[in-house]
């Protein structure tokens, strides 16, 4: 099995590892910069031993079209790829596709706006707060609340505005994460701010609780998967101030240690064998 990821010491490829030797499945974690291709007119040479399984965590943008070039390639030989369906349709899952994705699947999300310059933008965000975030982030990074219109300008001074989605702020607190894997939810956990703070991530020192699925929230959750075609991902979603369920976003490379830590659900064992089985 091939793992491969940015940062190999982060939490999930080591326990991915871990889970898939006790199967007996000998296993490699690979730092997408360690990757090495020769594309002549004979086809592609990656310089890799050969793995019957693949699971690919985030690339980011500058190794992206190497990891499409790897999936492309090793479905060519056989190899089983989690979430193959998803990367084949969507090479890159931002946020704003996925915004037009919810919409066509008729889910419920957070309404979005997003604008083409600096002077649109400014001119048509008048209510505060408002929650402005890049559609290319993760982990919480470059996702920030406005106050008010000197909060904005000093956002669209530093970033494109063409890359910013604007939101309506909820102001919960808190959110779920559900992980679905092979279309069943398998568990959730809440994520809860830290005080004085808004962003509810772990990564981002958000505190996290094991939480109780209801019937409304495993079938959304698993909705949202389907629409992805994903096997794996963490989908999370937020009450609005009706207390009515949202989905936030989908991850299809979601992080699993505070979900693992606060649930006791083996997160890369069931990964592994969903993987294993397919």
């Amino acid at each position: 099995m091939a793992i491969f990821t940015r940062v190999p010491t982060a939490y999930a490829p080591p326990r991915l590892k871990e889970e898939a030797e006790r199967y007996g499945v000998r296993t490699e974690i690979i730092n997408y910069s360690e990757i090495n291709l020769e594309i002549t007119q004979r086809g592609v040479k990656e310089f890799l031993l050969h793995f019957d399984f693949a699971i690919f965590r985030s690339s980011g943008k500058e190794f992206l079209p190497q990891k499409m070039i790897l999936v492309s390639f090793l479905e060519k030989q056989g190899v089983k790829i989690l979430n193959l369906d998803s990367y084949k349709k969507w090479w890159q899952l931002d946020k704003l596709t996925q915004q037009f994705v919810f919409q066509e699947n008729c889910l419920p999300f957070v309404e979005t706006m997003i604008f083409g310059t600096k002077k649109s933008l400014e001119k048509n965000i008048k209510d505060f707060p408002k929650v402005v975030k890049s559609y290319s982030g993760s982990h919480g990074e470059n996702v920030f609340k406005v106050e008010n219109s000197k909060d904005l300008k000093k956002i669209v001074k530093k970033y494109p505005p063409e890359t910013l989605l604007v939101q309506p702020f909820l102001p919960a607190g808190e959110d779920i994460r559900v992980i679905v894997l092979g279309g069943k939810a398998i568990g959730a956990i809440k994520r809860i701010a830290q005080p004085g703070q808004f962003l509810t991530n772990y990564s981002a020192g958000g505190m996290v609780e094991k939480f109780e699925l209801d019937k409304a929230t495993k079938q959304l959750a698993e909705k949202a998967a389907k629409a992805f075609f994903l096997d794996y991902v963490g989908v999370d979603l937020m009450k609005d101030q009706q207390g009515q369920w949202r989905i936030l976003e989908v991850n299809r490379a979601c992080q699993f240690e505070g979900f693992e830590k606060s649930t006791g659900i083996n997160v890369a064992k069931k990964i592994v064998n969903f993987l294993i089985k397919k």
